[in-house]
């Protein structure tokens, strides 16, 4: 019984460490960043900062930041105060154009990749900025760790 249980243990805690996503990240070459912020938390200056930033961390690893093909990044903000605090969701979804394989191939958009973050907060645009450098540095570990040749 106490071996089942430990075999069980590693199965839950050591094998799903081992896929960091669901999602591929391969063969990236370019996207179009864009941060939304639908409820006007961050002014416009704090906003070109923020996505300039995005955009510095993903030429570093080779990924530009302009394309006309339909391969987005995006970055939704979202904010709701509740008295006293103000939670908060940011949402990286990286969106493209795909070849959905049917009976008839369907050229449709999917989502490649997601991730978010929830959190309370008390300095909120200080927050958010912490939040978005985490969410592209998950990005960027994942796109290196699927792209090492790429990478030399």
């Amino acid at each position: 019984m106490k071996i089942l249980t430990i075999l069980i243990l590693f199965f839950i805690t050591v094998i799903p460490s081992f896929a960091m996503s669901p999602f591929s990240l391969e063969s990236i070459n370019s996207v179009n960043v864009k941060i939304f912020d639908k409820d006007k938390i961050l002014d416009e200056p704090s906003l070109k900062a923020l996505t300039h930033e995005v955009e510095n961390k993903l030429l570093i690893i080779g990924i530009k930041s302009s394309t006309k093909a339909f391969s987005n990044l995006i970055i939704k903000i979202q904010a709701i105060k509740v008295d006293p605090l103000t939670v908060c969701h940011i949402n990286l979804s990286l969106v493209e154009n795909a070849r959905i394989s049917r009976s008839i191939p369907v050229d449709g958009i999917a989502i490649g990749y997601m991730k978010d973050d929830l959190f309370e907060s008390d300095d909120i645009k200080k927050d958010i900025a912490d939040s978005i450098k985490f969410l592209v540095d998950e990005f960027v570990e994942q796109y290196k760790e699927e792209n090492p040749t790429l990478l030399k």
